[in-house]
């Protein structure tokens, strides 16, 4: 996320990657996954909505970013988070667009 949204990663590694989409807003600041677990994608649809400023609709309003509504009620397009559940991880290929 950090390649996409500035062009470059300057982080040293995994925590300060973590720690700086936190400050963005594009992680949950209780965020606490070790990097060798699969991202989920609600984390990645909360990500992708606060990178692009995605305003939703009333729920996404009242209850703000969570992965369940990032996921399903802005209606992300496809290339970003397949038909799933929010709970669901994603695969290499499917981070890379190769999903089919």
């Amino acid at each position: 996320m950090l390649l996409y949204a500035d062009g470059h990663d300057d982080s040293s590694g995994y925590d300060a990657r973590v720690s700086a989409l936190k400050q963005r807003g594009m992680l949950a600041g209780s965020f606490n996954e070790p990097a060798d677990q699969a991202i989920t994608r609600g984390t990645l649809a909360v990500a992708i909505v606060r990178l692009l400023e995605i305003r939703g609709g009333w729920a996404l309003t009242l209850l703000g970013n969570t992965p369940a509504l990032c996921h399903a009620g802005t209606r992300l397009p496809r290339h970003f988070t397949p038909l799933s559940s929010p709970r669901q991880t994603l695969t290499g290929n499917e981070v890379g667009g190769d999903h089919g």
